[in-house]
């Protein structure tokens, strides 16, 4: 009989193995629901900050697209003011040669017996016309000896006497045209 009696004993060890075993299992269980809680809030936190940054580009985005759009009509006459500049500025290089090339005839070409009657420049073919007057036949010498220098014939493409007559009053009317 006094085995019967520890009935009770081995049941309240058995009892308290059980409720050892359930503590830890309750203890793990609310291990386990804090790391998937812990976890969850992560994660929470990451995507609302993703979203937040992505609201944040995408505002940026709009307001860049907004203000091009805006600016789009300077751009526009910016390029067409560019364009005309750059066109302006490969006509001007092109009339710089004429405008040297009359300095330096001119210059070539004025002594005191002889002057430029008129001369014409062709922007687009470079060509320089000259009328030139001489008062004798001696500055005539003088101005063909000038017209075939060879330092002078090396500064042009081509050089042609185009017309060479004398005038009522005496003078002498020389025509050359030059390419510059």
């Amino acid at each position: 009989m006094p085995q019967e009696i520890n009935f009770l004993a081995r049941e309240q060890q058995v009892v308290q193995s059980r409720s050892q075993v359930d503590r830890k299992a309750t203890i793990y269980m609310v291990i386990l629901v804090l790391i998937i809680t812990l976890v969850y809030g992560v994660a929470w936190y990451f995507n609302s900050s993703y979203r937040q940054q992505l609201a944040s580009v995408q505002r940026q985005i709009d307001n860049t697209r907004q203000s091009l759009e805006q600016n789009s009509s300077q751009e526009r006459e910016f390029l067409i003011f560019h364009e005309k500049y750059s066109k302006l500025a490969r006509l001007m290089s092109q009339r710089k040669g004429g405008v040297e090339a009359l300095v330096d005839t001119y210059s070539y070409f004025l002594t005191p017996d002889t002057s430029v009657l008129s001369s014409t420049y062709d922007y687009y073919s470079h060509i320089l016309d000259l009328e030139l007057t001489c008062n004798s036949v001696f500055s005539l010498t003088r101005l063909m000896n000038l017209v075939h220098d060879p330092e002078f014939s090396a500064r042009y493409r081509s050089l042609e006497l185009v017309d060479l007559s004398r005038q009522a009053n005496g003078t002498y009317k020389l025509e050359i045209s030059l390419e510059v």
